[in-house]
């Protein structure tokens, strides 16, 4: 590969002979890609009908009318979903109660269930007391 050109011997009979080749050349490339992946490589041209259909779809998109359209639909939506923020019910906040759990207050554990000091939640087991270590 010398200055852009790839070089490809190709036999002309009797004797090789050096052909240069542009490496732009698609036939190049195809051999060159079938050559790596070892598999053979279709390649679907597009027609002109086809291309005439992006443009009139490329023009269509850039049109101001289209732009106003995705504006007013991004604003209802970006509306909505405010509103439907406000009356979306809220996560119940985690407590350090809920991570290590409850506390009660000093002296037996007599007649009634005991509260916890920071919640106020009746401590019904020795399970919802409060240890070292995360419940989580």
């Amino acid at each position: 590969m010398t200055d852009g050109t790839m070089t490809t011997n190709k036999n002309t009979g009797e004797h090789q002979a050096r052909h240069s080749v542009r490496s732009a050349d698609p036939d190049v490339l195809r051999s060159v890609i079938n050559q790596s992946r070892g598999a053979a490589l279709t390649v679907r041209r597009i027609t002109t009908a086809e291309l005439r259909a992006l443009k009139v779809t490329q023009r269509k998109e850039n049109h101001c009318a289209v732009a106003f359209t995705r504006a007013i639909s991004a604003f209802v939506g970006n509306l909505f979903s405010g509103i439907g923020a406000l009356f979306s019910q809220s996560t119940k906040k985690m407590t350090q109660c809920d991570i290590y759990g409850h506390e009660r207050a000093s002296g037996s554990w007599v007649g009634q269930y005991p509260t916890c000091m920071h919640c106020n939640i009746k401590i019904t087991s020795p399970d919802m007391l409060r240890t070292a270590t995360s419940r989580i």
